[in-house]
């Protein structure tokens, strides 16, 4: 095994809810506020290494938010 594949197995318990869709609003809330950090984190950095996985996030929440609003109950706040 690779040690970048050794590595990210070690971390992916860690991570993995980062990179999945939201299933409720509490896990949609949180996706949020760790965006919120990532995002200050990196400003307006187009480039820089975490960008991608805020673009993931962002996908995630609009999907959750997409499925809440057309069953007509409330979404998760971005």
């Amino acid at each position: 095994m690779s040690d970048i594949v050794k590595q990210a197995a070690e971390l992916w318990p860690y991570i993995a809810w980062l990179l999945k869709r939201p299933e409720s609003e509490a896990e949609c809330e949180l996706l949020v506020q760790s965006r919120e950090e990532l995002v200050a984190m990196i400003g307006t950095e187009k480039r820089h290494s975490l960008a991608s996985l805020v673009a993931i996030m962002d996908d995630h929440i609009e999907a959750y938010n997409g499925e809440r609003w057309s069953m007509k109950s409330e979404f998760c706040v971005v």
